[in-house]
Order: C-alpha cells, then sequence, then structure tokens
C-alpha cells in the first residue's frame, strides 16, 4: 500500500491496519496464490470501459442526423381542428326527444282522454237541454190544454144554462104599494092576464098582475117594479118596440 494510499484511510480503518502486529502487508495474497503477480495502475491509461462509451457516443453522433436549429416560431402550426375541441353534447338530442314525448303524450292524452270526455260531456248536457225543452213544451202544452178545456165547460155550461129555460113567477097585487111599475099589458079580464102572466113566465120573466081592489077595472101586467115614477118611465121607453112591441108604459099603483 502506498503513503497515499494509507493516508486515505479513515482513521478507524488505520487503527485496524496498527492493530495487525507489524504483519507485511506484502504477504496478505488474500488466498489467489504466489503464482499471481500483481501490476500497480497506470492511472494516465485510458480505462476500457471509458473507451468503450466514448465508442458508443461517437457511433450514436455519427447516427444522428444533422438538423437545422429552428425557432419555435419557424415550425408550421397545424391547421386548427374545430372538432377535436367541440364537445358533442347530447342535451339536444335528449331536450328533443322528451319534447317529441311531450307532444305525442299531450296529443295522445287529448284525443284519446280529454277530447272523448268532452264530447261525451257535450252529448250529456245536450240531451239534459233536450229533456228540459221537452219537459217546458209538455208543460205549455199541458196548460195550454188546461185553459181550453176550461173555456170549453164555461161554454158548455152556458150553453146549458141557456137551454134550460128560467121559470118565472106570476104574483097578483091587489093593494096599493105607492110604487111605479112598467106595464106590458092590460086585460079586462083577470083570467086573461093571468095566462098572459104564466106566458112570460115560461120564458123566465117574472111579473106581477096589478089588480083593483074591488074587482073592477082592468088588470095590468107589470115586468119589474121602482121606487120612483122617473125610474119606470126612463125603463119603459128602454123596452119599448122591442119584444113587448109599442105597447110599454109606466104606472103608480
Amino acid at each position: 500500500m502506498s503513503p497515499k494510499d494509507e493516508d486515505e484511510l479513515n482513521p478507524e480503518e488505520k487503527k485496524n491496519s496498527d492493530d495487525t502486529g507489524g504483519e507485511d502487508s506484502s504477504k496478505d495474497d488474500f488466498g489467489l496464490g504466489d503464482d499471481m503477480s500483481f501490476e500497480p495502475i497506470d492511472r494516465d491509461q485510458p480505462d476500457a470501459s471509458s473507451e468503450e462509451e466514448s465508442t458508443t457516443e461517437d457511433q450514436s453522433s455519427q447516427e444522428e442526423p444533422v438538423t437545422e436549429e429552428t425557432t419555435e416560431e419557424d415550425k408550421p402550426k397545424p391547421a386548427f381542428d374545430k372538432s377535436k375541441y367541440e364537445q358533442k353534447s347530447k342535451a339536444p338530442l335528449i331536450i328533443g326527444l322528451l319534447i317529441a314525448a311531450l307532444i305525442l303524450g299531450g296529443g295522445g292524452y287529448y284525443f284519446f282522454v280529454a277530447r272523448p270526455a268532452q264530447q261525451e260531456e257535450k252529448a250529456r248536457l245536450e240531451a239534459v237541454a233536450k229533456e228540459k225543452a221537452r219537459k217546458a213544451a209538455e208543460e205549455k202544452a199541458r196548460l195550454e190544454q188546461e185553459a181550453r178545456d176550461r173555456e170549453e165547460e164555461e161554454r158548455l155550461l152556458r150553453e146549458a144554462e141557456e137551454a134550460i129555460p128560467t121559470i118565472g113567477t106570476v104574483t097578483t097585487i091587489s093593494d096599493r104599494t105607492g110604487r111605479s111599475y112598467v106595464v106590458v099589458g092590460s086585460f079586462f079580464d083577470a083570467d086573461f092576464a093571468q095566462d098572459f102572466g104564466n106566458e112570460l113566465a115560461q120564458t123566465g120573466v117574472s111579473s106581477s098582475v096589478l089588480s083593483p081592489a074591488d074587482g073592477r077595472g082592468f088588470h095590468r101586467v107589470a115586468i119589474e117594479g121602482f121606487d120612483t115614477f122617473d125610474e119606470a118611465m126612463g125603463r119603459a121607453a128602454d123596452l119599448r118596440g122591442g119584444d113587448y112591441g109599442e105597447d110599454v108604459w109606466a104606472i103608480k099603483f
């Protein structure tokens, strides 16, 4: 070991070297035998491994093509491909499908549910309106028929009343009353006066036979009596020229 190598030993190794008891280091052949010869390393001679590395580097340098140095600005820029940066979103497609589904669903609901229900309700309302109109027409016809029936009944009743003559009465008055009468006939015989009174009674006219108290004189047939002479004269004038002819006058009895 050279003095330089000894100096490079760390203190621990140097201590171990001193502990060997001064054994000759030259005799330590590490089991390699005496026939092995050792030569000192020539540090000036190049190492084989370094030579191989340099050879490899030379070969690689020779194989690499010589390229011209270009700046970043001189490099050709690729054309901008917009499709690479556009994100193909499925949202429009989904929205379109949803809108189409809503339209189809709404149309199906309208044509198969809402519209039939509307038509059914319309038909029901029309039927109700027709039924109300029919009942109103029937009620109107019934009221009109009842009115016609009442009118017919009244007419028949009047005709029946007219068909059945009212039997008048004949009254004989002999005493003075102080009243005024409308006379339609005068007879000397009391029997003739009574017969004329009966004829008037058959037509529904009541009469009074005014007979003198002593039985002598004319027996007059009166049809109406009044409290005053003027009333009797006015009524006689109204009846004169009618059913009783011109012989109609007033008398106070």
